[in-house]
């Protein structure tokens, strides 16, 4: 036996090295893929001749794994979001958490998943398929041959023979299930982390009431009488946290569109954005309107340095009359239309890390100036609920032919 030849030690000869602990950034995620991946593995090299009594207990035991896993991942993001909502889980549930017993766990996810439906519905479907595991408290039956007592597991289960085609097709549906059930747990992790929930409704449930209400002016009417009661009803929420949702609402850039209401956004000046779309269009010319983006944005072979020098001089000459702050919130507007999965309640970050803070002048011109980049800032303008802006680009689009604005109305709706 060679003097260093711990495994567990990096050696700068070897072929294939894992990287973990501090040096691998893995979490219960990664672990998870990696057991889900050795099962189908193992069940391939079954299904090519490998013999199948004894891949049986690495391929359930894997397969076990990864559910119990799979549910603790679950719990995890479940932790998080009741702390966001100033509330836990009870310490005798908490001690739970920690057992490998499948049924235990199916038991602490039901008891407090009910908080969100998207939750409850996507669990829902996972939870048949958990019984088939339950008689395996410990997670040992297929890792030793008997229990501590020395009787042997399977033969005091009464499991004398296991489907392989059974029980792949079970699993691969189960993970496929438990996948979009942890993509949904850890968007609303994010989601709850807004603060934009009450004790009952949270954030989609507030702006789906948004969109149920009568427009802002129209409140003293009969009609937000009875809209009133059918969300109440609905939602099985009373008249405070009504009134709760209503405030919500109103104080939203976005959700406060959908009754008539804007709440802007910096204090763009209409001269200001008129120039930029005047900008956008001298700098694309029949670009901005064609079909194809132009394939010769960022090719830069056959462009002479006179060539290069001249279009950076006629951007700064159009965008004189926009100002740095202007230009700040129009990245920021931008990041919203290209990154759907952010949150207007985190605007003030968002324009700290796009804005002018980070970038030249001429950088932030050239980054805005595309059609791409045009139709996103309108699709983040729209997001972010600023109705304004939009509808002074569109006027401004009007101004032209039709092909310009059969163009701002597609972006805009």
């Amino acid at each position: 036996m060679e003097k260093n030849d711990n495994p567990f030690e990096f050696h700068e000869s070897d072929l294939y090295v894992a990287c973990v602990g501090e040096n691998g950034g893995t979490d219960n995620f990664d672990i998870r893929e990696g057991f889900k991946s050795s099962v189908e593995i193992m069940i391939k090299a079954v299904e090519n001749g490998a013999y199948e009594d004894t891949m049986i207990y690495p391929v359930v035991y894997n397969i076990r794994h990864s559910i119990e896993l799979s549910m603790k991942i679950v719990i995890e993001y479940l932790l998080y979001m009741y702390e966001f909502r100033n509330a836990s889980f009870s310490p005798e549930d908490k001690k739970k958490i920690y057992t490998h017993d499948i049924e235990t766990l199916d038991e602490i996810i039901q008891k407090y998943y009910s908080f969100d439906h998207r939750i409850k519905e996507k669990y829902d479907k996972v939870h048949p398929y958990l019984n088939d595991y339950y008689f395996d408290k410990k997670g040992d039956v297929f890792k030793y041959e008997t229990d501590h007592n020395g009787k042997p597991h399977l033969i005091k289960l009464g499991i004398s023979s296991i489907s392989y085609d059974v029980l792949k097709r079970k699993y691969n549906e189960m993970m496929s299930l438990f996948d979009n059930l942890i993509f949904e747990v850890m968007y609303l992790c994010k989601e709850y982390s807004m603060g934009t929930f009450t004790k009952h409704l949270s954030r989609e449930d507030i702006r789906d009431i948004a969109k149920m209400l009568p427009l802002r002016k129209n409140w003293c009417n009969d009609e937000f009488s009875i809209v009133k009661e059918e969300i109440k009803k609905k939602y099985s929420i009373g008249s405070k946290e009504f009134s709760d949702a209503l405030n919500i609402i109103q104080n939203h850039c976005e959700f406060c569109t959908y009754i008539g209401m804007e709440i802007k956004i910096g204090a763009i000046e209409e001269k200001e954005l008129r120039e930029y779309a005047k900008f956008v269009m001298e700098m694309n010319g029949e670009d901005l309107f064609s079909n194809e983006v132009s394939s010769k944005s960022g090719d830069m072979s056959g462009i002479c340095l006179g060539e290069i020098q001249k279009k950076a001089r006629k951007r700064m000459e159009l965008s004189e009359g926009i100002s740095d702050e202007t230009l700040g919130l129009l990245m920021m507007f931008r990041e919203y239309g290209r990154t759907p999965e952010l949150f207007i309640e985190r605007k003030e970050r968002v324009l700290e890390v796009s804005g002018m803070l980070n970038y030249l002048r001429h950088d932030v011109l050239k980054k805005i100036e595309k059609r791409d980049a045009f139709r996103k800032i309108l699709l983040g303008m729209k997001k972010c609920g600023q109705t304004s802006y939009c509808e002074i680009l569109k006027s401004e689009f009007s101004n032209n032919d039709e092909e310009s604005q059969a163009f701002i109305e597609k972006l805009m709706n």
